[in-house]
Formats: structure tokens, sequence, C-alpha cells
């Protein structure tokens, strides 16, 4: 049997059986799931529980009264003695080594990838730590393959992008591609010249954000009319037809310049017949509008570039088909890696959790109190994880569900939402005041999630404020009903406006406000997938308010 490695002997008055252990801390010990060390303030091993001897190799005896340096690594060994009487000074409940990957060395010379959690007790005899150590290979292998199989994907759907860019650049009409939320993919190079823009400038930028209306032109309607016949696209998976709109460009000096265009949008679907891109593809008309006005004129024209273009888009629909197909073989590649995700992630997880319970019912009496705080955290940090996963998954099959479009009350709807969150209100003074909400045409069961994670931040944020004010109501601005809800609450900084929405991204620390960062990007996802856009004000300490509209105007409703 391999001898337990250290480089000199220690007294033998500063062994372990000259520290008395209390008999509670040994079973407390042995009652932990995951391997566990008990050392005193020098390092010297106390105490090992069976878990840890079977990961780490070494017998109860071979253990103890040696150093937990020699469990460490030769290349950080020299370096842990530092670490270990630094944290003998301000000894906490935390975990060890925050921020860099941690290996435990085994009794066979081999290494395995490790979580530790240090908790100081302070005995008769003086500080003993409780080292919990888990053994995360299993975790490690998954997020490596994990990384592996996404960088894969990411490397495929790179080249179809570039294939499709390739063939949209090569195309003598002005076609972009959209995705649901009207982002722009890819754009030919005559749409590029025709519109005075450059790829790089409204590649992956909202449609509506690189072209917004004229503001000097009153009553322009180009843009909402525009929304409507691409959600129009989305709700139907049908090509529609726009008549001649008048839209206007900004030059290379940043002035508007009247231009007309002719527009036809056409849908490409998936497997499940859903939209995963809009092809928008127009004709510039400015010339033959100016020359010849009449109404006739303009009806003839109207035939001759709808002939025209149809003629084209027949000519392309194979190749884009074709396109399709391979966009196709992607998505169901990554179906796959979020099944892959959800299963193999969520697995160990809750082994962790119901290991964590048992040992909480079945031993919780014979515990001390610092003991079950341990187990609290530990069931606390596993359902965490399981929650991120699941606002993952839920964040990437927003873009694959079809929409079910419906006339919506969204007082109705609202209602149901503070009815769900009611339990947030116990014991807290808050005023709910809320207008009368316009109705909508939309999804009722993604834009729950809508309100759902807006309310839920409005009292989240204002859970400091004795009094807490939230205000939800709607108010139409032109063509579009403007959805809004205010509160009194912590606020943000609106310098970092623009990190809102997006995925993971945080303006208040996690030991705060709890949440995993994907709230927002879900409620973005969902309004564009509508045709509308999101957006919010705020300021520090003094409240926010969360804006957001959907594609059809509140004439149409």
């Amino acid at each position: 049997m391999k001898a337990f490695p250290h480089q000199e002997p220690f007294p033998e008055n500063r062994l372990a059986s000259n520290w008395p252990i209390d008999e509670i801390l040994h079973f407390l010990v042995e009652a932990i799931p995951n391997a566990a060390l008990l050392a005193n303030e020098e390092g010297l091993i106390l105490h090992s529980n069976k878990e840890s001897e079977r990961l780490l190799g070494y017998s109860h005896d071979e253990l103890k009264g040696n150093p937990v340096d020699a469990l460490v690594p030769e290349r950080f060994r020299s370096q842990h003695p530092a670490f270990r009487k630094s944290y003998a000074r301000n000894a906490e409940s935390r975990p060890m080594g925050h921020g860099r990957d941690l290996f435990a060395l085994r009794k066979d010379g081999s290494e395995i990838p490790v979580e530790i959690g240090l908790n100081p007790v302070q005995t008769a005899a003086g500080l003993v730590i409780v080292a919990v150590i888990v053994d995360i290979s299993e975790r490690k292998r998954a997020e490596e393959a994990m990384q592996a199989l996404n960088a894969d994907l990411e490397r495929r759907v790179q080249e179809r992008t570039a294939m499709l860019q390739t063939f949209l650049e090569s195309l003598p009409g002005l076609y972009i591609v959209l995705t649901p939320d009207f982002d722009i993919v890819a754009a030919s190079n005559a749409y590029l010249s025709a519109t005075m823009t450059k790829r790089k400038e409204i590649t992956g930028r909202n449609l509506f954000e690189v072209f917004p209306d004229n503001p000097t032109e009153g009553g322009s309607k180009a843009t909402s009319e525009l929304r409507s016949s691409l959600h129009h696209v989305l709700q139907n998976a049908e090509t529609h037809t726009m008549p001649i709109v008048r839209y206007d460009i900004r030059n290379l000096d940043g002035e508007f310049e009247e231009r007309y265009w002719s527009p036809i949008n056409s849908p490409v679907l998936g497997g499940s017949r859903e939209v995963r891109y809009i092809i928008h593809r127009v004709e510039d008309v400015t010339a033959f509008i100016k020359e010849t006005p009449s109404a006739t004129d303009d009806a003839r024209l109207d035939q001759i570039l709808r002939e025209r273009m149809e003629a084209e888009i027949f000519a392309s629909s194979r190749k884009v088909q074709e396109m399709n197909r391979q966009l196709e073989a992607a998505n169901k590649e990554l179906e796959a890696f979020s099944y892959s995700v959800s299963h193999d992630l969520r697995a160990p997880l809750r082994a962790i959790d119901g290991f964590s319970l048992a040992v909480a019912e079945d031993y919780g009496p014979l515990l001390p109190d610092e003991g079950r705080r341990y187990l609290q955290i530990i069931r606390e940090g596993a359902q965490r994880m399981g929650t991120l996963i699941d606002d993952l998954l839920t964040f990437s099959r927003l873009s694959r569900r079809q929409l079910e479009v419906a006339p919506i009350e969204m007082n109705h709807l609202v209602h149901d939402v503070l009815t769900e969150l009611s339990p947030l209100l116990e014991g807290r003074s808050v005023d709910i005041q809320q207008g009368d909400l316009h109705p909508a045409l939309g999804d009722a069961a993604l834009l729950k999630q809508v309100w759902l994670n807006l309310l839920s931040n409005a009292l989240k944020y204002t859970r400091r404020r004795d009094s807490a004010l939230i205000e939800i109501g709607s108010a139409s601005q032109g063509d579009e009903m403007v959805y809004f809800i205010r509160d009194n609450g912590t606020g943000f900084d609106m310098r970092y406006a623009d990190k809102l929405f997006g995925v993971f991204q945080r303006l208040h620390r996690a030991e705060d406000f709890e949440g995993t960062g994907v709230g927002l990007a879900i409620v973005q996802r969902v309004v564009h997938r509508h045709g509308g856009r999101v957006w919010a004000d705020g300021k520090v300490d003094h409240g926010a308010t969360f804006y957001f509209t959907l594609g059809a105007t509140h004439e149409q409703i």
C-alpha cells in the first residue's frame, strides 16, 4: 500500500489524538453524502469520513494526523500553506479557492477536479475546519462535451450562414433575411447599395432600428405598415405582398431622402411549419413614381413589379429550400443538445438535492444548527442551478414555438399573473395601481411570461421599500399601444440600459437580489416575436419603468 506523502514528521503533541472532537461533529461528518475532512487550523487532518476514503484512496488511519497540503497537487502545493493560514485568520463558511480550478491528489497519484466548501467550527480544543469535497469530474466531462458540441454547432451554423450570405450577395434583387425578432441576418449587395448602408453596420441589428420613420414626414406609417406585414407572415406562415409604400432612407450625410418601395415578405419555414426566417424583398420604384404619379400607372406598376418579383422568387425557391433543409438539420442538432443539457445536468442536481433532503430528514434532529444550515445551502444551490437550466431551455425554445394568436383581455391576464404572485405580497405594504389595459392580439401563454417576469421584477426590486408602489397601464402612442409597468424600487443606471435584456446580464449583485439573468431576455424574445419592441427607463434609487408594444396596431384589435 502506498504510504501517505509528507515532507517532514510532525510532533506527537500536535497530532489529531491530542485534539478532542465532540462526537456530534464526527457524526455530522459521517452523515455528509460527500467526502469530508476535519482539520485543525495548522492543517492537520483530525478525521475523515468513508466517502473521503473512497474518493481519495487513503484509509482513515493514513489520513489522520497528516497535513492536508499533501492532498494538493505538487504544482499548487507551495501556495497552499499561505491560503490556509489566511483562511484561519478570517475563518467563515465559504467555497475554497473562489474563481480557481481546484484539484485533489489521490493516493494513486491521479488528480480529480473538485469543489471544496470550508466551514469553521469552534470546539473546546480550538478551531476545527470542516472541508466538504465534491468530485465534479462528471460535471467537468459534461461541460467539456457541451462546449465541444456547442462549438461544433456554432461552426456549422456559421458555415451555413456564410453559404446563405454568399447566395444572397450574388442575387441581383434587393433582399434581406430577418429573424422572427426582425433582426437582420443577411443582405444582398444590391440592397446595401440601394439603402446606402454597409453590411457590418446593419447585420445583427433590428430592422426598425436601422430604418426608422422619417421624423420630418408627419403622419408617416411606413414602419407600422411594414410591421403589420411582417407580423402577418409570422402569424400565417405565408407570403404577404405590400402595396407601394413611401419609406424614406437616410443618405450618407444623415439626411432623409424620399424613396418609394414595392415590398414582398416571404417566410422560410421549419419542419413544423414554424417561421424560421423572413425574406424581405423590395423593389426601388422611386423614379417611376416621380415620373408617372397617376393612379392608373401605379396599379400597372404594382402588377409589373409583382410579376417580376414572383418570377425571381420562384427561380430562387429551390436554393432557399435547400438552405432551409440545412438550417433544419442544425436545429435538430440544437434540440438534441438542449435535451442533453436538460437530462445530463439535471440528474446530478436531483441527486444532490435528494441526498441532502434525506440527510436533513433522517438526521436533522441530531445535527447542530450549523449542520442544518449547510444542508440548506447545498439544497438551495442545486435548486438554483436547476432553475437556471430551466430558464435557459425556456429561452432557447421561444424561437421555435409556434405562436397561437388570439384576442387577449390584458386586464384578465394581468389579474391572473398577480394572483399567481400573491405569495410575494405577504407581509409587505404594496400599492398596485392598475389602469384599464387595452386588449391585444397575441399568444396568451407567451405574453403571460412577459407580465410574469416584469411584475415579479417590480416586486423584487421594491422589496426594500417600506411602502412599494407599482403602476400598470397602457397608452396609445401614434399607431402603437404601449403597455408599461412602473415601480419605485431600486432602479438602475441608464448607462447600462443596453445590457438589461441580454442573457445572464445583471445590474445588481446576486447577493442583493436573486435571479438568473434570463427573465428580461425572455421578455424581449417574446415581444419581438409579436413584432413589438421593449425598452426601459430608470434612475438609481428612484425606480424604473418598463415599456413594451406588440406588432398589431390598436386599430386592428
